[in-house]
């Protein structure tokens, strides 16, 4: 990964986090607010680093091993935040989770997906190389499409066994997607495909296992990350379409985020 600007960004107060806990975050990142949240709330202090600021954060993963972010950290031990069942046992704490069923987690999917595609068509052209996200190198154009990227990640996944499929969230646009058109083309794609996919689908129980680039998750977690991932990336590119007052069809029912680990935050 690469770390760019020469600012530091560690935020601790050394007196409180005597455990050495350190979050590494960056700026838009749907886990990485959500992790910061959960950190918060069970009353763990951590010292926060931004890796787009921090010019030692990138050495520091390395050393530990850890390939990506967000990371949680203590000492030279680190668990992948991706999973805050996981971060959780790593903290030894004892924390339950509810989770919706498969079924009603597909349907949240779906309408996140129709939502998406329909805000897609309201982006202003003139703006797509904007960058709305503070400090961090992702176009509005790259947002929209990456919202996409998300179920075709977990597709790939869920078809394929593709473990590192976080490479598709580390992609930008292809050079021959150049206008919202082709977004919208390529999530109309990519959701009928995840609709073909659940359809066809014998055992809906989603009782297995799966195995990912951050560990072998039950796919119940993984399908449940996919959609509030996605749902908290359509939330994002809500928030840009209102800063240039796009009129939009229909606006997200905020009721449909009843039930999932939504962040309270949008970028941090």
């Amino acid at each position: 990964m690469g770390i760019e600007g020469t600012a530091v960004n560690r935020t601790v107060d050394p007196a409180t986090n005597a455990d050495g806990v350190r979050v590494f975050w960056m700026p838009g990142c749907s886990s990485c607010v959500k992790v910061k949240e959960f950190l918060k709330k069970l009353g763990v202090p951590y010292e926060s680093v931004n890796v787009l600021t921090d010019p030692s954060a990138e050495a520091d993963l390395q050393a530990m091993g850890a390939m990506g972010f967000p990371v949680v950290s203590r000492g030279k031990t680190f668990v992948c935040a991706q999973s805050l069942d996981d971060v959780s046992k790593f903290l030894g704490r004892d924390v339950k989770f509810e989770r919706l069923s498969p079924t009603e987690l597909m349907d949240r999917w779906f309408y996140f997906s129709d939502i998406a595609l329909e805000m897609v068509d309201r982006i202003p052209q003139e703006h797509l190389q904007a960058l709305p996200i503070p400090n961090r190198n992702r176009t509005f154009h790259g947002l929209s499409y990456h919202i996409f990227q998300v179920p075709e990640a977990f597709l790939e996944n869920a078809e394929n066994g593709e473990e590192h499929f976080d490479k598709y969230f580390d992609s930008p646009p292809p050079d021959d997607v150049t206008t919202s058109a082709h977004v919208r083309a390529y999530g109309d794609r990519i959701t009928a495909r995840l609709r073909r996919h659940w359809a066809s689908l014998p055992d809906k129980s989603f009782g297995w296992t799966v195995k990912t680039f951050y560990g072998i998750q039950p796919s119940h977690h993984f399908l449940e990350r996919s959609v509030w991932h996605m749902a908290q990336h359509i939330r994002q590119l809500q928030v840009v379409l209102d800063s240039y007052s796009a009129a939009l069809n229909r606006r997200i029912d905020e009721t449909k985020y009843k039930g999932l680990p939504m962040p309270e935050g949008v970028w941090e």
